[in-house]
């Protein structure tokens, strides 16, 4: 067996071994045989129900730990016994510790950040502040996430711009190929003047060359805006060395917090644009400021950023380990999930595949008149929770590996498609 020395905690090491197949560890002179400590973590740190059924999209919609439920309930409850002194002198420095957390986690300067509730409000509060014309373009591709393409079509029929997107499809060969793709788009069209890139696609798991991306579009003085939705807490991101213009990302999917909490970063060049959606009390502030106050609202699991960042440093050794033990958990699943249905994972690159996410084919091909719909039908019939997606007109699943996840739980979903598939192939002969 292989013999790993580190620093950090046996019980969380475990984790990571079990993903990777089992192995000793020497923490501090001791020998430990590694045993999965998933049930471990679940049952003492996490609320997901405890029953028969596999949770494989974490990706969706994430999860809270049981300190941050009780630390949100707590604001709640403070808020509760003084409403007045909550909103008039609580509320505002809360929200600013948590912008400065957030600022140190993505690399920017704390006035360029502000806090919203996701990704797709951050998207819309750009888009709708933007001044263009009925003729220039907003670019978006065919792996943009579906409530984004749905903005720009929503706002085209306003004649705020018009909407341009490339349906870019696989297999990528590599980031030229893609940055290639994207070159051909731009030259076929001369009007864009913003464009929207994920930096983790939503569907499909890519992780996009989005600072490649950008010097080719800022050579053409396209500004850059980024849906980072699935990125804080898998990715490590630096704003100022990405150079985007705007970008967005969700706290709730990989970073632990309650959901209802995500980010905003603008350069400053932009701060005087950029509006939130409500316009309320502090508009004429600056940036970050003018996010703060819109409405009486529970903002409380904004609020809880900097202790759910605590929670990762703290019981989970932070992002890096973590990361490092879903990313070598779901690779070894998506293996042995192509390997037992016959079909293959997503044609790209493997540094352009999400740390923390895969897609495989599945064994439908022909089957399924709905692909999307499929991942009601495997949670009623198997209660295994996983996104399915039709993609290039063929079903995909996409996987999802967080530290409660053990290998027996894509064991199930192999087990459970292949049943399912079974069962189509019998009713259409």
């Amino acid at each position: 067996m292989d013999t790993l020395t580190s620093p950090v905690s046996p019980s969380y090491l475990a984790c990571g071994a079990a993903a990777l197949g089992g192995a000793y560890i020497v923490y501090k002179g001791v020998n430990h045989y590694l045993k999965s400590d998933e049930q471990k973590l679940w049952e003492e740190h996490f609320c997901l129900e405890r029953s028969d059924a596999v949770y494989l999209n974490h990706g969706s919609f994430g999860t809270i730990p049981k300190c941050i439920v009780k630390l949100q309930q707590q604001m709640r409850d403070e808020m509760e016994r003084h409403p007045d002194r909550w909103f008039r002198t609580v509320a505002q420095k809360k929200f600013t510790r948590s912008v400065e957390a957030v600022a140190n986690l993505v690399g920017a300067p704390a006035d360029c950040v502000t806090l919203v509730e996701n990704a797709s409000t951050g998207i819309n509060s750009v888009l709708r502040s933007m001044k263009l014309g009925e003729d220039d373009e907003v670019l978006t591709t065919g792996w943009t996430y579906q409530a984004v393409k749905n903005t720009t079509d929503f706002l085209e029929t306003f004649g705020m711009f018009k909407s341009c997107r490339i349906n870019l499809q696989f297999p990528v060969e590599s980031e030229d190929d893609l940055v290639a793709r994207f070159t051909a788009e731009l030259d076929a069209h001369p009007n864009i003047r913003v464009c929207i890139l994920d930096h983790i696609t939503s569907p499909t798991a890519v992780v996009l060359p989005v600072k490649r991306l950008t010097e080719v579009l800022h050579s053409r003085n396209i500004r850059v805006i980024v849906d980072g939705a699935h990125a804080p807490g898998q990715l490590p991101l630096n704003m100022v060395n990405l150079g985007v213009d705007y970008y967005t990302g969700n706290m709730h999917k990989w970073c632990f917090t309650p959901r209802g909490c995500a980010f905003l970063y603008a350069q400053r060049q932009h701060h005087d644009e950029v509006m939130p959606l409500v316009i309320s009390w502090r508009w004429k502030e600056r940036f970050s400021d003018r996010f703060e106050f819109l409405g009486t609202r529970d903002q409380t699991a904004l609020f809880t950023v900097p202790e759910s960042l605590k929670f990762i440093d703290d019981v989970l050794h932070g992002q890096e380990a973590m990361v490092r033990r879903n990313s070598a958990l779901v690779d070894r699943a998506a293996d042995m999930l192509a390997a037992r249905w016959g079909t293959e994972r997503m044609a790209i690159p493997q540094h352009m595949e999400a740390p923390n996410m895969r897609c495989i084919r599945l064994p439908m091909t022909g089957l399924v008149p709905d692909p999307d719909g499929l991942i009601m039908e495997i949670f009623h019939n198997y209660n295994i929770i996983v996104a399915t997606f039709g993609i290039d007109d063929k079903p995909y699943c996409r996987i999802s590996a967080n530290v409660y996840n053990e290998f027996k739980d894509y064991e199930k979903l192999a087990d459970s498609v292949l049943l399912m598939a079974a069962e189509k192939r019998r009713a259409t002969a």
